[in-house]
């Protein structure tokens, strides 16, 4: 997918996109655990949030940590999203940067702490690599909470969307994403959580959400398409379940946790 269109995609769902996608609290406690055990940190804790969106999972981290403990920095290449973000976070020692991830506008070594929450399929990861690299901490963490193929496929979207999986060629397989992490210089990788979460919806919650567009893969589709995409999942769905039956489904994601051990 070309920058251009991504940033239409996020430009229009901005105003809606808290409402259309699940916000999962279990990674980022994961998060508070593995930071808590690795080390003691001097308060605040510099934290850049790379690819933030609306701000939705630094706003949890900062609740989590309890905000005198932090400092947060929002960081996307989509404007309206940051807009959004900075409504619901004014409360919060966050600052938002409106900026790509391949060239962060940052002193080197300067934050503790970087996390990018589903949005590592947007980047490209040698130069957002390299760039996090940069500006972290010698002992500082990099989080990377994103699904892999195989997770994508399992979910309800994968089973039942016309070409969902097909189409989203940008996740990782977990054996090369395992593969990736593993072999990055001055970093070591210090945990890798596969979570799995239960979901109840009915036929019409998940029509509202592909009408949404909440996944950035729906536009991967053309118009045409992605109509007809849309009518034949309603008919796959319909196969296996009433109208107004409690679908019981599940998402999956995984997170990687790497710590930097040396400069360049």
């Amino acid at each position: 997918m070309n920058r251009l269109k991504i940033l239409k995609h996020f430009a229009e769902i901005a105003p809606v996109y808290r409402h259309v996608r699940t916000l999962d609290p279990e990674p980022i406690f994961a998060i508070k655990d593995i930071l808590v055990k690795h080390k003691k940190w001097k308060k605040p804790l510099k934290i850049a949030d790379i690819g933030a969106g609306t701000g939705r999972y630094t706003e949890l981290l900062i609740k989590i940590l309890k905000p005198e403990n932090v400092k947060t920095i929002l960081v996307d290449a989509s404007f309206e999203m940051l807009s959004v973000g900075k409504t619901h976070m004014g409360r919060y020692n966050a600052h938002f940067v409106n900026s790509l991830a391949e060239h962060l506008p940052f002193k080197n070594e300067v934050f503790d702490v970087i996390m990018v929450f589903n949005a590592i399929h947007h980047f490209d990861f040698k130069k957002f690599i390299r760039e996090a690299r940069r500006i972290l901490k010698t002992g500082g963490f990099i989080f990377i909470y994103t699904r892999t193929q195989e997770q994508n496929r399992n979910s309800i979207w994968g089973q039942y969307f016309p070409k969902f999986s097909e189409k989203e060629y940008r996740l990782f397989w977990k054996d090369e994403l395992i593969k990736k992490i593993k072999r990055l210089k001055n970093f070591k990788v210090i945990s890798y959580i596969e979570f799995e979460y239960p979901r109840i919806s009915t036929i019409d919650e998940l029509l509202k959400k592909a009408f949404a567009k909440h996944y950035s893969t729906f536009y991967l589709y053309k118009d045409d398409e992605y109509a007809q995409a849309i009518e034949m999942f309603k008919e796959n769905l319909m196969k296996y379940y009433e109208p107004d039956e409690q679908i019981i489904h599940t998402d999956e994601n995984t997170l990687v946790g790497l710590r930097k051990i040396s400069r360049e």
